[in-house]
């Protein structure tokens, strides 16, 4: 079945950008959407350019530039961004194909530009035929690798989570996945990498990307943000989103089954590592909000936990991330 430009309607493609860790996964459970009619939602669509993070971890180009890539480095990761990109539009094609309305999720780190901050982007991915009519540009305040008219086909939803709460997650995250998959990675070289994804910056940039682009269109509010202590702490900001995107009350979730042994056993390493928490759980865990923190006593605690060179750099990015946080915090969805 051709799929036309008609069906480029922001109206009917919802993204989920947040980070790792940000509780992501918790608000598709509760948003229900493997039950919502006429909704397009499986992992298919769920971070698909996480390959090329992966791709770039494993060449050693976390810590170097893109100035210092080589060409077949750059062509490598340039075609991976293509890749990735092609399944998830292949993913989108085959929901409207069925006439649905299609959600993915995708971390915003995992589709920045390499080469943003060095003015030398270059790894834009291609548009199909069904663009063909629109023009592909990438703006200076677009900091991914999508392509305006892309971003601009889709409604953004943004999920942030304090950095307090999100960091010292990710960390614990990626160093038990380092025991079985990066033993052979050097430290340094593993808390570089880990560092470039203990920001909020990305997340910031393009949500105020959306921000203008909607000025400009003479929208009058800000994107979709929500802050997963409001999800957490069910102050009514999952409803709300419920009835501004158009899906059912009524499926939506507080409670689940417990996933059993079998499931857990089958989970691949990575998977079981970020999703164990959410899959061993029979409902909304209210610890796992931030609340009122204070970052020097958290920090005492990351040091004991991590010992004291992770410890500080947990803390560093903690602190550094903290106005980008408050600000985005400020834009955020409250409940009715």
């Amino acid at each position: 079945m051709t799929i036309s430009t008609s069906s480029l309607d922001p109206s009917r493609r919802f993204f989920i950008l947040s980070l790792q860790r940000t509780t992501s996964n918790l608000l598709v459970r509760i948003l229900g959407l493997n039950q919502q009619p006429n909704v397009h939602w499986n992992y298919n669509g769920s971070c698909v350019f996480l390959q090329t993070r992966l791709l770039m971890r494993s060449l050693g180009l976390s810590n170097r530039p893109v100035t210092e890539w080589t060409a077949k480095e750059k062509s490598q990761v340039t075609e991976s961004f293509q890749d990735s990109f092609n399944a998830l539009e292949k993913y989108v094609t085959q929901g409207e194909a069925e006439g649905k309305v299609v959600f993915a999720k995708e971390h915003c780190n995992y589709i920045d530009d390499p080469g943003f901050d060095l003015n030398t982007k270059g790894f834009t991915v291609q548009l199909p035929d069904r663009y063909a009519n629109t023009k592909s540009e990438v703006s200076v305040q677009n900091r991914t690798v999508l392509p305006n008219i892309f971003l601009r086909s889709w409604t953004p939803i943004f999920l942030i989570r304090h950095p307090v709460r999100l960091f010292p997650s990710l960390c614990r995250a990626l160093l038990e996945v380092r025991k079985s998959q990066m033993s052979d990675v050097g430290l340094d070289y593993f808390l570089c990498d880990m560092q470039s994804q203990m920001s909020l910056v990305g997340t910031r940039r393009l949500f105020d990307w959306y921000a203008s682009d909607l000025l400009a269109k003479e929208h009058a509010s800000d994107p979709i943000l929500l802050d997963s202590d409001d999800v957490i702490n069910e102050t009514g900001v999952t409803e709300q989103l419920v009835r501004l995107v158009g899906l059912d009350l009524a499926k939506m979730k507080r409670s689940w089954t417990p996933a059993q042994e079998a499931e857990l056993a089958q989970a691949s390493g990575s998977d079981k590592v970020f999703l164990e928490t959410l899959m061993t759980s029979s409902g909304i865990q209210k610890s796992k909000a931030a609340g009122d923190v204070n970052i020097d006593e958290e920090a005492l605690r990351w040091r004991a936990e991590f010992g004291n060179t992770v410890g500080a750099l947990v803390e560093q990015c903690v602190k550094e991330a903290m106005p980008d946080y408050n600000y985005l915090k400020s834009k955020r969805l409250l409940g009715m």
